[in-house]
């Protein structure tokens, strides 16, 4: 799940979406390409992702992440 810090326990306590990310089969080609990485795109529209602006932060949780994981957050300007 992806939200605003404050947000997240309620998104999953009752287990709603927060803000969607779209799977990107290919990176922007503004990004590096990276082998063994995914890609998605952040939706900025919606309730969730005025919660995130409203608070000027974003979170993620991901129930049983590989202990290994590795999340980095880079923006696109289009």
């Amino acid at each position: 799940k992806l939200g605003a810090r404050e947000q997240l326990p309620l998104l999953i306590a009752r287990a709603l979406p927060g803000v969607r990310l779209e799977y990107l089969p290919v990176p922007p080609h503004e990004l590096p390409r990276r082998a063994h990485c995914l890609y998605f795109a952040i939706n900025h529209h919606g309730e969730q992702w005025d919660h995130v602006e409203k608070g000027r932060n974003i979170a993620l949780y991901w129930d049983g992440a590989p202990e290994d994981l590795r999340v980095e957050l880079m923006v696109v300007r289009r």
